[in-house]
């Protein structure tokens, strides 16, 4: 969003302020959330979303502050960012992880045990 901004100098404190919005939206939902999930009681839930916001900001805030550092992209040839997705591994790993996390917290108790027992090194599968 940060490289893709308009670039007209006409546009450029407006586009701040846009981006600047968004961003401190985005915030907002984020604590939201945390505050949400922790009222929950599902720790590891809740463990594993704040790790992922951690990671957010470390990986993907590194990146927007980078983007800020940076002149607007101006052509169709960089709309694609291969580099950027490239840099965001840690941050797509870290959203799979806390994903399974959520997948297994919100199974039916009974569905649980059975994967638990699926796949328990004393089950044998004759």
């Amino acid at each position: 969003m940060i490289r893709r901004r308009r670039y007209e100098p006409e546009q450029r404190g407006a586009e701040r302020i846009r981006i600047s919005d968004h961003f401190s939206k985005v915030k907002a939902e984020i604590s939201t959330c945390q505050v949400l999930l922790a009222a929950d009681g599902h720790q590891r839930v809740s463990r594993a979303y704040n790790k992922l916001v951690a990671t957010a900001r470390g990986v993907v805030g590194r990146e927007a502050h980078d983007a800020w550092a940076q002149d607007p992209i101006q052509t169709d040839a960089e709309m694609n960012m291969g580099d950027l997705f490239d840099r965001l591994a840690d941050f797509r790993d870290q959203l799979d992880s806390f994903e399974g996390s959520l997948a297994r917290a919100t199974l039916p108790r009974r569905l649980r045990a059975l994967r638990r027992l699926e796949h328990s090194p004393n089950n044998l599968h004759i």
